[in-house]
């Protein structure tokens, strides 16, 4: 879970088999929805931007879907 009392920004990348698939860009919230349509292994990846300076980098665990 992210909380930030101050204003801040989260710039979302998911990468499908370790290419760039999809970047959105939030202001104060802390979440996106994403609709996978494809197979493939995919990393979610965020990136923490606050108006103090105070900037982070995470991903995800890889998420594996497979066709059906």
């Amino acid at each position: 879970d992210i909380e930030y009392s101050l204003n801040y920004k989260i710039k979302w990348y998911v990468y499908r088999n370790g290419v760039y698939e999809f970047v959105t860009l939030t202001e104060n919230l802390n979440t996106f929805t994403y609709y996978f349509k494809k197979a493939g292994s995919y990393t979610v990846s965020y990136y923490i931007m606050t108006g103090s300076g105070e900037n982070q980098m995470y991903s995800f665990k890889r998420i594996m879907i497979k066709e059906h």
